[in-house]
């Protein structure tokens, strides 16, 4: 190809909305890393600084540590204070609990201008870059035995200024769709086999007959091994053809069968609405969309109890409540899952919780074990104290600093094991869509990964008397924030598969022309590696709500979360944009989900600047309380609901429409629906 007609790549130092062809999920991304960059800021400027100040001119942490030698990261904690409770009832102290007030105030505060840039960048990404969803809805609840013709007239007495262009029902299509797959890798198998011979064929420069002729086998061999040495078994090419006719013979049948104009018994109650301008799409949403925790509140109430439903507003359909939705990206769409019940993703993800659980409890027996070990280390230096064998006694001591070191290591193996068991178990609760699967795995991951490095050395150190000694649950999460920000994306950037993979790309490069691979091997082998975006929002949320929870009493915490989230910015937009291949656009569910956990963080915050200092100073230091009741009102009433009115009023442009711009969209949603594609694109 000429070098004029190869795009240049991105500088790494381009601005975010550079990427806004692969949707506005990457910039709102990248905006809320600087949000949690911009929230340890806060903590560093109104309380960290102040408070390693008040901390270090004490120097009362060996009163924790029977006399032995404070490591220097316990100096700057409020353990260096002493073992004496009534230490902790002093001017410094209740300092810090209002500064510590002041500090969860701020972040709330720049919560809300976080959320109203969200929808500002959303809404300028979709102008400049509009696609399917921006003129479409996702309709739940919609009676099963009504003509389309039906549902337009329903919705235009609703909102008679609606202009609907086209509606794509659900339908139960997963028989379909495991078919479609199975004749998509029959497929694959007999395009390899048919390009293997044309390559046999040129490298011989004969035709197919002339190469058996002359007793040339032209075959791929039965065992064939890639560039990773995996093997891989073909059968005869006959008895590929004769599979691929049979499955494409069996999906012909079920299409007939699924007729989706006549065929009642397959619609799931379901259909992307398409309309004519985005002010309508966004109109319908608005009016129609429901929370989450309100739709379990209605299943309870009406499905459980069987409550007569008296609503009589336009909203109901037959005694249904219509819920709408704005629509994923078509290419985002898992169809086959459509057709599953909400109870039933319900049931599916509690099992899943569930085992992640279980999988928890096998952790704390670990760490619970390493705990055992590293009491057993302090009584020796304890021991060797006592026979005043100095010695002895440091080298204990580094022990049970190893140990503590030893115990992030064994984290960041068990949160690896932790990141394949959970996208294991979430893949069998059948999502809606690809970016709903990531967040079901990131949600699951962060919850996972926190009460890993979190809580467990918490509930492993729950007497305060093992929270400031030399391997306790200080040291150990001071090496955990340690883990999280720099340990992690050094690992990402230094991954060992890739590394295999660009010396297998070195390997083949040098063969030149000799190289044996196929087209499809080679394409695999040069193919960067798929961005794994469920770990980077849950290495994100963790950090943050790492550090939210410890930074009242190691107040050194922000100091290196700010740095690392600073590394793990630059490193993540590298990988993307220089060794990721293109991921599938993204839209903002992730981001506005991840932006509302953010008073969550702020409540942990509170929580800890009030347990750990009326814990230290037994229960005579109680001024972080007013921080904590202060949250807690912040979540229970409604306070958001209120603040988002102000935030949400963002209104869509009608100055194009779906008529005008969908020549230029690559997919839509009968191009993607499995069974509408083929006739849509012939249309």
């Amino acid at each position: 190809m000429p070098t004029s007609m190869v795009a240049p790549p991105f500088k790494i130092c381009t601005s975010i909305f550079n990427l806004e062809d692969l949707g506005c999920g990457f910039p709102l991304y990248f905006e809320f890393k600087k949000f949690i960059f911009l929230t340890f800021l806060i903590m560093i400027c109104v309380f960290s600084f102040a408070a390693l100040v008040f901390n270090s001119n004490e120097d009362r942490a060996d009163q924790w540590n029977k006399g032995a030698e404070p490591s220097s990261i316990l100096k700057t904690t409020i353990g260096n204070y002493g073992a004496i409770p009534i230490s902790y009832d002093n001017n410094e102290l209740i300092i810090e609990a209002y500064l510590n007030f002041g500090v969860i105030v701020l972040i709330l505060i720049l919560t809300n201008f976080l959320r109203k840039r969200q929808l500002t960048l959303e809404k300028k990404i979709d102008e400049q870059n509009l696609t399917p969803p921006d003129f479409t809805v996702y309709v739940m609840d919609l009676p099963q035995d009504k003509t389309e013709q039906e549902t337009i007239e329903w919705f235009k007495e609703y909102d008679t200024e609606l202009e609907i262009k086209k509606i794509n029902y659900c339908y139960d299509i997963k028989e379909i769709v495991t078919k479609l797959r199975e004749l998509d890798k029959w497929q694959k198998m007999k395009n390899y086999v048919e390009f293997y011979r044309q390559k046999k064929c040129k490298e011989l420069n004969m035709t197919e007959d002339q190469a058996r002729e002359n007793g040339h086998d032209i075959d791929p061999p039965r065992v064939d091994y890639d560039y990773i040495c995996i093997k891989e078994t073909f059968p005869t090419y006959e008895t590929i053809v004769e599979k691929v006719n049979a499955k494409v013979a069996e999906v012909e049948s079920l299409k007939r069968d699924m007729d989706v104009k006549t065929d009642k018994d397959l619609y799931v109650g379901k259909a992307f609405l398409t309309l004519e301008k985005q002010s309508q799409a966004a109109r319908l949403v608005k009016k129609f969309e429901m929370h989450t925790l309100i739709r379990a509140v209605f299943f309870i109430y009406y499905k459980i109890f069987r409550c007569k439903n008296s609503k009589l507003e336009k909203r109901y359909w037959e005694g249904e409540r219509i819920i709408i939705e704005r629509a994923a990206e078509p290419g985002d769409v898992y169809w086959e899952n459509l057709s599953v019940r909400s109870f039933e993703r319900f049931i599916k993800s509690l099992l899943t919780y569930s085992a992640t659980a279980l999988l928890l409890v096998l952790v704390f027996g670990i760490y619970f074990s390493l705990n055992l070990l590293k009491t057993y280390l302090e009584d020796k230096s304890q021991e060797n104290i006592d026979e005043d064998d100095g010695g002895e006694s440091n080298k204990f001591i580094w022990l049970v600093r190893l140990v503590s070191f030893g115990t992030s290591i064994v984290a960041i193996i068990v949160n690896a094991v932790l990141n394949w068991i959970i996208r294991l178990l979430s893949s069998f609760e059948k999502h809606m869509t690809y970016t709903r699967y990531h967040l079901s795995v990131a949600t699951k991951l962060m919850m996972a990964t926190f009460i890993n490095i979190a809580l467990l050395p918490l509930i492993n150190n729950l007497d305060k008397e093992d929270w400031f000694d030399n391997g306790g649950l200080a040291n150990t999460i001071f090496f955990n924030v340690i883990s999280v920000s720099f340990v992690s994306p050094i690992l990402s950037f230094f991954n060992f598969g890739y590394l295999l993979k660009r010396f297998s790309m070195w390997r083949e490069l040098r063969k030149g022309i000799e190289s044996k691979l196929t087209q499809r091997q080679a394409n695999d082998l040069f193919e960067g590696p798929a961005l794994d975006i469920a770990t980077t929002y849950a290495q994100s949320g963790l950090i943050f709500l790492l550090v939210s929870f410890y930074t009242p009493i190691v107040p050194i915490l922000p100091f290196i979360a700010i740095v690392g989230v600073f590394f793990q910015y630059w490193i993540e937009k590298y990988l993307l944009l220089r060794r990721y291949s293109i991921p599938e656009a993204m839209g903002s569910t992730m981001a506005k989900f991840y932006a509302s956990l953010i008073p969550y963080g702020m409540l942990l915050y509170a929580i800890s600047n009030y347990i750990f200092l009326n814990d230290l100073s037994d229960g005579e230091n109680t001024h972080g309380q007013w921080s904590l009741w202060f949250m807690i009102a912040y979540i229970v009433l409604p306070v958001r609901i209120i603040l988002n009115l102000f935030t949400d009023n963002i209104d869509r442009s009608d100055e194009y429409t779906y008529s005008k711009e969908q020549f230029n969209f690559f997919q839509d949603y009968d191009r993607s629906n499995p069974l509408t594609s083929s006739k849509a694109k012939t249309e």
